[in-house]
């Protein structure tokens, strides 16, 4: 592992109060999309399989 350039990754992520302010708010609905598509096609939103 190159750890020199991923220690000046973390670094560099740490001094950037932007770093990750994109992700944060992509994230949620992302998952939120993903979780229903995956219900959908497995058959638990429409109760079809139960526990």
């Amino acid at each position: 592992m190159d750890t020199p350039h991923l220690d000046r990754e973390i670094r560099a992520s740490l001094e950037d109060p932007e770093c990750g302010r994109g992700f944060s708010t992509a994230f949620p609905p992302r998952r939120r999309q993903i979780m229903e598509r995956t219900l959908q096609e497995s058959g638990w939103k429409d109760g079809l399989l139960r526990w």
